[in-house]
């Protein structure tokens, strides 16, 4: 802009909008739930079983704070039968009563409803991959389901943070499957370690987590396949009358067992 003789210049800064209108604090937010996600393993996550949005929500938040009092780390509103408004109402909770807390929470399904909770993150299922990249740009946390090799390394190329495999084992959610088992997640991480040794990946490791008839017994079996973690749903929701604080407590120690060189004798 020319003013008499003088030149003056205008500078532009592009910041990012962070899906927020809570300007600095939006972007406070943000910062703190890209750290809520561990870098590195055991982790252990906490998926809703379907219908449990539906319910009275304060009952089912007690479980999952007890769950997380235990060790959970990352918490996934899925329920594929409630509706959106109940889970919408669940996140909300959830955001609130677990704040204080070293948790992230993210809801499944598309990028529009997670940013409309306010949800630290997104979980998308295999067929929503392309959304990835979008996700990636709005939310702090980004996770997808994968069944496939192909599919794990086409998510980590487009920058998610963490990768849900399986199914591991046998598992009252789907019945009838036949599990892809550990042997899956071996296959994906000798890929990713590939991948990343041709420059196709970025430094941040992407955790790996195996789902599926995950327990106390079999979850040590995901760690030595090169997993970071596992996901548990009806037993870290108490589905069937157990205390969530003390399965999470379980299934770390066994994880963090695992995950722990022996010892030479």
């Amino acid at each position: 802009m020319r003013t008499g003789s003088a030149v003056l210049v205008l500078h532009t800064i592009c910041i990012p909008w962070l899906a927020s209108g809570l300007g600095l604090s939006g972007s406070s937010n943000y910062m703190r739930a890209q750290r809520l996600l561990p870098e590195s393993g055991p982790v252990l996550e906490l998926i809703t079983p379907d219908g449990s949005a539906a319910q009275p929500s304060t009952h089912l938040a007690q479980k999952i704070r007890a769950a997380v009092s235990g060790g959970v780390r990352l918490v996934q509103i899925r329920d594929t039968t409630s509706s959106a408004e109940s889970k919408h109402a669940l996140a909300t909770q959830l955001l609130l009563d677990l704040a204080a807390e070293p948790c992230c929470i993210v809801l499944n399904g598309g990028v529009d409803a997670a940013l409309a909770c306010g949800a630290h993150g997104v979980h998308l299922p295999e067929r929503l991959l392309p959304e990835v990249t979008r996700a990636r740009e709005a939310l702090a946390v980004v996770g997808c389901s994968v069944h496939s090799v192909e599919a794990a390394v086409a998510a980590a190329r487009l920058g998610a943070d963490y990768l849900q495999v399986g199914t591991m084992f046998a598992t009252q959610t789907h019945p009838g499957k036949v599990p892809e088992g550990p042997q899956l997640l071996a296959a994906i991480r000798a890929a990713l370690n590939q991948a990343h040794a041709r420059g196709e990946l970025s430094d941040k490791r992407v955790l790996l987590l195996g789902v599926g008839g995950i327990n106390e017994a079999n979850c040590a079996q995901v760690i030595q396949a090169g997993g970071d973690g596992v996901a548990a749903i009806r037993s870290l929701c108490g589905a069937d009358g157990s205390d969530p604080r003390a399965v999470a407590q379980a299934l770390l120690a066994a994880l963090q067992s695992a995950a722990t060189p022996a010892c030479p004798s």
